[in-house]
């Protein structure tokens, strides 16, 4: 049975982390090649993933959003300025 996605920065991260280990334990100049191109495809995915969740973040600020987009596991907080998160 196949697990559902989160779909959120800390699977991302997960992603990440993993393909990383991939890279390092490739053995072979072959299995060394499949994983530097996988990597390179994950890489380009997840800097469009990154972006997205940057404007996401800027535009909930923007529009002084109490409740944060799901994707950037930011708990809501009334607390927190989120206004003032322009970086």
């Amino acid at each position: 049975m196949a697990q559902k996605a989160k779909n959120n920065l800390g699977e991302l991260n997960d992603i990440l982390f993993s393909q990383l280990r991939k890279l390092a334990a490739a053995q072979d100049k072959d299995e060394i090649k499949q994983e530097i191109e996988r990597s390179n495809a994950i890489c380009s995915t997840s800097a469009q993933v990154v972006s997205a969740s940057s404007l996401a973040l800027r535009a909930a600020c923007m529009a002084d959003q109490v409740t944060m987009p799901d994707v950037l596991q930011i708990e809501n907080d009334k607390t927190i300025d989120y206004g003032k998160i322009n970086d």
